[in-house]
C-alpha cells in the first residue's frame, strides 16, 4: 500500500492534469477554468499582472493629467473644473486603484477597479464636454475612444470585465457626440458607427489575447505537472511507495534550511533476521514483508508529523523534528511494538516467531554547521548496538543520551558495537 502522503501527491497531480486536458479540449469560446485550475492560474500570474497594471497605470495617470495643457487652450472656460476632474476626482480614484492593485488583490477586485477607473476617465471627458461652451469641445469625444484602446489594447482587461466596460464607454461616447449641437448629423452617425466598429475589434482582440495567454499557461503548467510527477517517481521507492534515499537527502537539506534551531531526530530501522526470512519464505514473500513493515512505520511517523524513507534493502530511516530524546525513544518504541504486534510469521532458524525490528537513533540541533551525514552514521551505530543487545529494541536509552554530549555519542556507540 502506498503511504497516504504519496497517494495524496499523486492524486493531486493526476487531478490537475485531467483538468488541464479538459480545459485545452474545451470550446474555444470558454475562458474561465474550473475553480482549482483558475486558482492555480491566478496564483501564478496574478502578482505579475498586478505589477504590470500598476506600471502602466502610473503612465496612464500622468498622460491623462498632462492633457490639462490641452484643456487650458481648448476648454478655457471650464479649466478649473478640468483641473478638479482630472487631478482631484480621477487622480484620487486612480491612486486608490493603484494602491490596492499593488497589493495583488483577488482578481475580481483588481479587474473591477480597473474597469471602474476606465469608466471614470471616460465620464470625466463627458463632464467637460457637457460643462463647456467652447466650439472645440466636440473633438473631446475621441478622448473616450483613447481610454477604451488603452484599457483593452495595453492593459488587456479580462474579457468578462472588458465587455461591460466597453459598453459603458460606448454609451459615454455616444452621449458626448449627441450633446454637441455644432456637429452635423451625418458626422454624428459616422462617429457613433466608427466607435461601435472600434469597440467590436477591441473586444475581439482582448478575447484572443486572453485566450492565447490562458492556453500558453495551460501548456506550461501541464509540463510542470508532468515534471513534478516524474520527480515524485524518481524520489519514491517503487516497492513501498516511501521516499527513497534521494528523497530523504532532499528533505534533510530542506529542514536544515528552514528549521534552524529545531531538534532533529534520525531513526534507523532494520528488519531483524531478514536474510533468514528470505531463505525460509522466499523473496516474493520477503518483498511483501518489507511493504507491510513500511506501511506500519509510515503510519506511526505520519501521526507525529514525521517522515519515513526506505534506505535500502530491509532498512528504513525515520526523520522527526522537535522531539526530545525521551519522545524520540517513545516514538521508535511505538513503531517497534506495532511491527511486533502485526504478527508477521517468522518461523525460521533464527528462532523468532514473528517479524521484529531493531531501532537506533541520534539527535542534534539544526544549525548551518550540523553534519547530517554524521548524524545518520551515529544513528546507524545505535542500530548496531540494538542488534548486539539482542534485537527488537531501541537504542540508546534516553537517560544515556541525555547524560552525554552529541560530540561524545559517536565514541560511546562505537564501543557498544
Amino acid at each position: 500500500m502506498v503511504p497516504v502522503l504519496q497517494q495524496l501527491a499523486d492524486k493531486h497531480i493526476q487531478r490537475m492534469l485531467t483538468l488541464v486536458d479538459e480545459a485545452l479540449a474545451a470550446p474555444r469560446t470558454r475562458l474561465c477554468f474550473d475553480a482549482p485550475l483558475e486558482a492555480e492560474f491566478e496564483s501564478e500570474t496574478g502578482a505579475a499582472r498586478s505589477r504590470m497594471l500598476v506600471r502602466q497605470g502610473v503612465v496612464a495617470v500622468l498622460i491623462y493629467n498632462a492633457l490639462l495643457v490641452l484643456d487650458f487652450f481648448a476648454l478655457n472656460d471650464v479649466f478649473w473644473l478640468a483641473l478638479l476632474v482630472r487631478v482631484g476626482l480621477f487622480g484620487g480614484l486612480a491612486a486608490i486603484t493603484l494602491s490596492v492593485t499593488w497589493r495583488n488583490p483577488p482578481p475580481w477586485v483588481r479587474e473591477g477597479l480597473l474597469a471602474v477607473t476606465a469608466l471614470a476617465a471616460g465620464g470625466g471627458v463627458l463632464v467637460l464636454v457637457l460643462a463647456s461652451n467652447s466650439p472645440l469641445r466636440g473633438n473631446y469625444r475621441d478622448g473616450i475612444m483613447l481610454v477604451m484602446l488603452f484599457v483593452i489594447a495595453l492593459q488587456h482587461l479580462r474579457f468578462r470585465y472588458a465587455v461591460p466596460t466597453v459598453i459603458g464607454l460606448m454609451v459615454l461616447h455616444v452621449a458626448s457626440v449627441l450633446v454637441v449641437d455644432t456637429i452635423p448629423i451625418y458626422d454624428k452617425v459616422a462617429a457613433i458607427a466608427l466607435t461601435q466598429f472600434l469597440a467590436a475589434f477591441a473586444l475581439h482582440a482582448d478575447f484572443v489575447s486572453e485566450k492565447n495567454e490562458r492556453v500558453m499557461w495551460l501548456r506550461g503548467y501541464r509540463d510542470r505537472l508532468r515534471a513534478a510527477g516524474f520527480e515524485e517517481l524518481a524520489a519514491a521507492d517503487p516497492m513501498t511507495g516511501l521516499g527513497n534515499r534521494r528523497a530523504m537527502e532532499g528533505w534533510l537539506r530542506q529542514l536544515q534550511a528552514e528549521r534552524q534551531g529545531a531538534l532533529i531526530s534520525i531513526v534507523v530501522v532494520d528488519i531483524d533476521h531478514f536474510k533468514s526470512y528470505n531463505d525460509t519464505f522466499g523473496h516474493m514473500q520477503g518483498d511483501e514483508c518489507i511493504r507491510r513493515v513500511a506501511d506500519i512505520l509510515a503510519e506511526v511517523a505520519q501521526a507525529v508529523d514525521g517522515r519515513a524513507f526506505r534506505f535500502g534493502g530491509e532498512e528504513f530511516v525515520i526523520v522527526l523534528v522537535d522531539n526530545t530524546p525521551e519522545q524520540t525513544h517513545a516514538i521508535a518504541d511505538r513503531m517497534r511494538v506495532a511491527v511486533s504486534d502485526a504478527g508477521l510469521p517468522h518461523t525460521s532458524t533464527s528462532g523468532a516467531e514473528h517479524v521484529t525490528c531493531s531501532f537506533g537513533y541520534a539527535i542534534d540541533m539544526l544549525v548551518p554547521e550540523t553534519d547530517l551525514t554524521a548524524l545518520l552514521t551515529e544513528a546507524d551505530f545505535a542500530l548496531y548496538a540494538a542488534k548486539k543487545a539482542g534485537r527488537n529494541c531501541v537504542m540508546p536509552e534516553p537517560q544515556d543520551l541525555a547524560q552525554i554530549s552529541f560530540d561524545d555519542l559517536d565514541d560511546i556507540l562505537r564501543e557498544a558495537v
